[in-house]
């Protein structure tokens, strides 16, 4: 069975793009463009990880992460930004403290993205030293 993964991306044609990247990869996606939508499908249907712009209409991702969090307790869920700060505060923290497992700063590098899901299809832990270097980064 292939993995499933919700992606929430507020840019149409962003949203396209990581639609066929991600399918292209073996995933079945099912995309999303505000937070409320995003949980509105999440209360629904299963996942087997989720990622999420932080830069999204109606609600902030790190609102959604929060939600998300509440909702699924154990869904790997991985955020992504154009800036590596939210409201002042370093992504990579904040993404954390609000119950995400990883950020990825844009442009996203596709290998990063594809080896936190691989991360994720293998229920292995999300910290080792490649994490560290990633968030690193974007610090």
């Amino acid at each position: 069975m292939k993995p499933r993964i919700l992606v929430m991306v507020g840019q149409p044609v962003r949203l396209t793009m990581v639609h066929w990247l991600l399918e292209r990869a073996g995933w079945v996606v099912t995309t999303a463009v505000c937070g409320d939508t995003a949980l509105a499908i999440l209360a629904c249907e299963r996942f087997d990880a989720m990622l999420t712009d932080l830069e999204t209409p109606s609600r902030h991702g790190l609102e959604v992460i929060r939600a998300v969090r509440a909702l699924r307790p154990n869904l790997p869920i991985i955020a992504v930004a154009s800036e590596a700060t939210v409201h002042g505060q370093n992504c990579a923290r904040a993404v954390a403290e609000a119950g995400g497992d990883a950020f990825l700063p844009k442009p996203v590098c596709a290998s990063d993205l594809f080896f936190m899901l691989a991360k994720a299809q293998s229920c292995s832990p999300f910290c080792d030293e490649r994490d560290a270097t990633v968030l690193a980064a974007a610090s």
